[in-house]
């Protein structure tokens, strides 16, 4: 460290203020108890002295190791940074990659996602294919400025007439079993069972968020026809 006149002063400022806390400190507790004994005046003076003279050692011992820390790992920044680049251009490349298989696995399942939205009236804007979902079969995604989590807050504020313009997408996963039952009653001429199972998959991906579907009767009523 290299020492000079500022370094000196900046120790004097910092010695001035923290008397001058223990001062205002030490007076406040003098009035509240003028007949304070000796033996607790020193017991103060002293907790204050210990105090004001460790706490700033503590902190410049906890910089200059902080700093010979660093100086240490120094050398490694390189390759630490290189390691974060490589991570992160490769994420996006994946995604990029998922992202491109995604967008042509919903073109070859056009007419099938077209029935599907047909059957939806309008709740949703696009069906697609999802490139985030893991393990559930669908999920409603919302491409306006709010989730669909907060426009259910929204909704039961009084006094909340006007709410903004949301654009719902219905995500499916084309690696779930669902998938392809919906393919195969397409492929087998079986609108019907995939507007059923549309509806099903968009109240179904309402109940995950939290919110109850429009006819939760009909939902009901749907499930309990698949379960004879």
């Amino acid at each position: 460290m290299e020492w000079s006149f500022l370094f000196f002063f900046n120790s004097a400022l910092l010695g001035v203020g923290l008397a001058m806390d223990a001062f205002s400190v030490s007076m406040a507790n003098g009035l509240h108890d003028p007949q304070m004994s000796r033996r607790r005046g020193v017991q103060i003076a002293g907790t204050f002295a210990i105090f004001q003279a460790v706490m700033p050692m503590t902190g410049w011992v906890c910089v200059h190791t902080i700093v010979e820390l660093f100086s240490f790992f120094e050398k490694f920044i390189p390759w630490i940074a290189l390691i974060l680049l490589g991570y992160i251009g490769g994420k996006m490349l994946v995604d990029g990659i998922k992202g491109a298989e995604a967008e042509e696995a919903t073109e070859s399942n056009a007419e099938l996602f077209g029935i599907m939205q047909e059957a939806l009236d309008g709740k949703v804007e696009r069906v697609v294919v999802s490139t985030r979902l893991t393990d559930a079969p669908a999920v409603v995604t919302s491409e306006g400025g709010m989730s669909l989590a907060m426009v259910q807050v929204l909704k039961s504020q009084p006094g909340t007439d006007e709410l903004p313009e949301m654009h719902l997408v219905l995500e499916v996963n084309a690696k779930h079993p669902v998938f392809a039952t919906l393919q195969a009653a397409h492929e087998a001429d079986d609108d019907e069972k995939v507007r059923t199972y549309a509806g099903l998959l968009f109240d179904q991906a309402l109940l995950v968020e939290g919110i109850l579907p429009d006819n939760p009767l009909a939902f009901a009523q749907a499930v309990a026809e698949l379960m004879k």
